[in-house]
């Protein structure tokens, strides 16, 4: 998912504003989605959804404690191919998140 560009943003008004697309932000906007709460936008300053597993792209990053810990009680991974999974691996979990939740990735904007 790639964030949309400021221009592309019609609307400027929302119940509420999610700053981040990390992985606090993305849990807030599917238990939003959950909840029947649509007017919501997400901001964020990357091209992508992350935080710091976008961000972070060096040779070794891995989550520091169990992955299966490490994703939502809602949306569990039973795929994870380490127990203290990869960045590129959070960062494609993260994305199936966000792909698996309606018009989610019509949500996130990109901040100015």
């Amino acid at each position: 998912m790639t964030v949309a560009e400021p221009a592309a943003v019609q609307r400027t008004d929302h119940q509420i504003v999610i700053l981040g697309a990390g992985m606090s932000g993305l849990c807030m906007a599917m238990q939003l989605k959950k909840a029947g709460i649509n007017d919501f936008v997400i901001l964020e300053k990357q091209l992508g959804l992350g935080g710091t597993w976008w961000d972070n792209t060096y040779p070794g990053a891995h989550v520091d404690v169990p992955a299966p810990v490490y994703s939502f009680s809602f949306e569990p991974n039973p795929g994870w191919t380490r127990r203290f999974a990869s960045a590129p691996e959070i960062q494609a979990y993260m994305q199936r998140c966000a792909e698996n939740t309606a018009s989610l990735r019509t949500s996130v904007s990109a901040a100015a």
